[in-house]
């Protein structure tokens, strides 16, 4: 699997996970669960959420400056 490939399928399954969350945290919110279970648990998703969008972050910062650097030495 060439390194391009493998980027997409990491941002792929970060999105992926990302939306699973999403659709976690939308059914909590609507559920008639007792509010001190739903407040601990929707924050708990909201952690896990926040958690994935810092890591899609982290990963696309590492991959730009990767790009920058394999430019910066096809240039030398």
């Amino acid at each position: 699997m060439n390194t391009e490939r493998l980027f997409q399928t990491i941002l792929l399954d970060y999105a992926t996970e990302q939306l699973k969350l999403e659709h976690k945290l939308e059914t909590m919110i609507n559920s008639d669960l007792d509010i001190d279970v739903k407040i601990t648990n929707i924050k708990s998703l909201l952690s896990k959420i926040t958690e994935v969008e810092s890591c899609v972050a982290k990963f696309n910062n590492m991959v730009q400056l990767d790009n920058n650097n394999n430019n910066k030495e096809e240039k030398n």
